[in-house]
């Protein structure tokens, strides 16, 4: 009987994707837009489900900042376990290349029992949105387009590091993307975990759009599973 549950045991560990917590409830978010000087709008601020759930998916919608910037977002989902995905679409209303940083943070509090792994990625894209015949997304100076956070700033990955640069056909309203992601990769060595962040951060054209479809989700590492998981298996074999 034990060598059964032991083999169970094992194919579901390598057939079914880790989880932090199945049953963590959702804490809270909050979507932020830094441009222009410095100014910051809150763009949501989201309590905890009342319910204790772990899953919070944010009604579509848009909103605009007359003569600066025009921001919509659709699919932007949060869960416990945690993950976080989105998509943003920023427009870049004034007549000089504007910078803009946008953080979509989510709290969290469960213990990882130290490694972690990480998955995630990005695309991007910029669109020729005033029909100018050109447009450009690119890092601001030090930073990356994609920058995947724990604990208020631990940064965990990176994606379209500084120098990059993405521009379309010079034809109107030309459009054009890129893409880049991660897998599995050994992740922060953290005991609690009380935030996960995407923070992106972009240079825009004047009068063009930037999209950034982003995901991040962090688990504690495979090894410290399989121990969990195979310690459980000997409770129950001594139990018997």
């Amino acid at each position: 009987m034990f060598k059964k549950l032991l083999a169970v045991a094992l194919v579901a560990l390598a057939t079914t994707p880790a989880l932090a917590s199945n049953n963590n409830p959702f804490l809270g978010a909050t979507i932020d837009l830094t441009w222009g000087n410095g100014t910051v709008t809150n763009i949501a601020d989201i309590g905890p489900n009342t319910d204790g759930s772990p899953i919070f998916n944010v009604p579509d919608d848009s909103i605009t900042s007359p003569g600066n910037w025009m921001m919509a977002w659709d699919g932007v989902s949060f869960d416990a376990d945690p993950f976080i995905a989105g998509n943003f679409a920023v427009t870049n209303m004034q007549p000089t290349d504007q910078t803009f940083v946008l953080t979509v943070t989510m709290l969290t509090a469960f213990n990882t029992g130290g490694s972690t792994t990480v998955d995630g990625g990005t695309a991007i894209s910029i669109s020729d949105a005033n029909g100018s015949g050109s447009a450009t997304m690119s890092t601001f100076p030090g930073s990356p387009i994609y920058s995947a956070e724990i604990n208020g700033g631990t940064v965990a990955r990176t994606l379209f590091d500084d120098v990059y640069s993405l521009s379309p056909l010079a034809l109107p309203f030309a459009v054009t993307g890129d893409f880049d992601n991660y897998f599995a990769e050994a992740g922060p060595a953290v005991g609690t975990l009380t935030d996960i962040s995407i923070v992106h951060t972009f240079t825009v054209s004047p009068g063009d759009r930037a999209t950034v479809n982003s995901t991040f989700n962090i688990v504690p590492e495979p090894a410290t599973l399989t121990i969990l998981a195979l310690g459980g298996i000997a409770l129950v074999r001594r139990r018997r």
